[in-house]
């Protein structure tokens, strides 16, 4: 009897063995072809739908505000407030706007020198993870009539000044501004970006050989024109490009592929570039890209 159960206690602990074995090889490992067994590592995905939204709006103040027919301020604004729609339903979704955090920014850079549209540009920063959630109700409520009348008068007095020296997105992002005024720890981070896709700075002009760090008419012409990447590290950052139009609707394409080379050279995984189009095909581009 005592010989049966020990008989019977060695099987059921080799069975135990055996199993352990197999399990291990189905998990931490796995054959390549060789005969060899190679371990292999799951990469850690942070779910982006369980993030809270750090959206970030860089308007170009410089000439290309004055375009007619329709005028870029009704462009603009119909891209603005489609943001806007998305912010407000994001904050809502699933019953957490008193616990949410999302941050909605609207800036310029540089920064006008116009204190008057430095105060207009303040009403326009939202960061609901300071507000309680009544506040949060109000503001957001809000949130469209402000914006519209501030941008308004934001590209009113941008027009009535005519003082267009550039803007220099090329500077923002290799002096890393963008670091510190788009992206957030812990935050899915969007940047969209509003500009017709000459990046250029009358300050800020660089060249090494066929890399710029600006595009304008005459080197989008030239053959191997690429712009600098002076910096990596954003594979945090998402940047959607709108509203590009070069003056020869030719150098569309070129400019979108040099702008889009930057952007991935200094390591932006999700990036779109968009040239200039009606509001319901432009509502189409925010809307996937957003997704």
């Amino acid at each position: 009897m005592k010989q049966r159960n020990l008989i019977i206690a060695l099987a059921v602990f080799i069975t135990f063995l055996i199993v352990c074995v197999v399990s291990c090889n189905g998990s931490g490992s796995q054959t390549d072809g060789s005969g060899t067994d190679s371990v292999t590592a799951t990469p850690h995905k942070i779910n982006k739908d369980n993030l809270p939204i750090n959206l970030s709006v860089f308007i170009d103040l410089s000439d290309r505000i004055v375009r007619p027919n329709p005028t870029q301020v009704e462009l603009d604004t119909a891209i603005v407030n489609q943001l806007i729609d998305f912010f407000i339903e994001n904050s809502f979704k699933g019953g957490k706007l008193l616990s949410c955090k999302n941050k909605f920014n609207v800036f310029f850079y540089p920064a006008p020198t116009d204190a008057s549209v430095t105060t207009l540009a303040k009403g326009l920063n939202i960061d609901l993870s300071i507000l309680q959630g009544a506040q949060k109700k109000e503001r957001l409520a809000e949130m469209k009539e402000t914006f519209d009348n501030n941008l308004a008068q934001i590209y009113s007095l941008a027009i009535k000044n005519k003082k267009f020296i550039g803007c220099d997105i090329w500077g923002f992002f290799t002096d890393k501004k963008v670091d510190n005024l788009c992206m957030s720890p812990g935050y899915r981070n969007i940047l969209v970006i509003l500009t017709d896709g000459y990046l250029y700075h009358i300050h800020n002009k660089k060249q090494d050989g066929n890399a710029y760090s600006y595009l304008n008419p005459q080197n989008l012409m030239l053959p191997g024109t690429s712009l600098i990447v002076g910096r990596d590290g954003l594979e945090d950052l998402e940047v959607l490009m709108l509203e590009v139009n070069p003056s020869q609707i030719s150098q569309l394409h070129t400019m979108e592929d040099i702008i889009e080379t930057w952007m991935k050279g200094m390591g932006v995984e999700h990036y779109m570039v968009a040239g200039t189009d009606l509001p319901s095909n432009t509502a189409k581009y925010i809307s996937n890209f957003l997704k």
